[in-house]
């Protein structure tokens, strides 16, 4: 059984869903969380560290603010071992696009449609007109990458697909578990099996979300060029743990 949980929250991904149920855990569990020194996350556009935590009065056992990954530092407070979690949770790129750039102000920065199908379809189309101004930031550009790699630089359009799958292997061998937004359901069953949870445990109400009128609209193949091409490395993050899951649901399909 898993004594600690490092759980790396995303945006825009139903992490908040996910969050609830982990602090629900941790409460019935006695879990000690670490904490943000200051405001309700670590950082969003500096790695985690240290000083960026409230200070310990115990051992720390899990986590779940908002941070940019350091594999060094993170290691420091959860080592990487048999009894400890390493989690997060990640959502296609087309729909969570629209949904982080319509939800920040990126869009009304960019003078973006407010709608976040139509917000989406104009920045990834038009995408080398839109970044090198200062609105864009991280979340409208390969957020998974920054947020996740050891390479903190967003990857350029020339960036060697060996380059992205090398961090892609490295966080496979980190992170025993990651969650897909379109499978939530599917992985809250695989996760209440890893950590022993009963069925109420992993109750939920949706909740900081929007009627998804994408989901009754088909993007254009302009735009899927525009994925392929602007947004390449979370797109091949994010296709990656979706298989493994799929994979692994369809290895435990009693649990299921």
């Amino acid at each position: 059984m898993f004594v600690k949980i490092y759980y790396l929250k995303t945006h825009k991904t139903a992490s908040s869903t996910l969050t609830n149920i982990l602090q629900r855990y941790a409460i019935r569990h006695k879990k000690y969380a670490v904490l943000p020194r200051i405001s309700n996350k670590f950082s969003e556009t500096k790695p985690f560290n240290l000083d960026l935590i409230a200070k310990l009065r115990e051992e720390p056992e899990i986590v779940f603010n908002h941070m940019v990954f350091d594999e060094v530092e993170v290691s420091k407070i959860f080592p990487k071992s048999p009894d400890t979690l390493y989690m997060t949770i990640l959502r296609d790129v087309r729909s969570a696009l629209g949904s982080r750039i319509t939800f920040y102000p990126i869009a009304r920065h960019l003078k973006l449609s407010p709608d976040p199908f139509k917000a989406s379809e104009e920045l990834a189309i038009n995408f080398p007109k839109y970044q090198k101004k200062p609105g864009l930031g991280f979340k409208g550009s390969n957020w998974y990458y920054f947020q996740m790699s050891s390479n903190k630089s967003i990857p350029s359009l020339e960036t060697n697909t060996r380059i992205i799958q090398k961090e892609i292997q490295r966080l496979d061998n980190l992170f025993n578990f990651v969650l897909i937004t379109e499978l939530f359901d599917e992985g809250l069953i695989l996760l209440k099996d890893k950590l022993k949870l009963d069925d109420h445990e992993i109750d939920y109400l949706k909740h900081n979300t929007h009627r998804d009128i994408s989901k009754k609209k088909t993007h254009t193949p302009a735009f899927e060029a525009a994925i392929q091409k602007y947004y390449k490395a979370d797109d091949m993050i994010y296709q990656h743990f979706r298989k493994r899951l799929t994979l692994e649901i369809h290895k435990n399909p009693w649990k299921i």
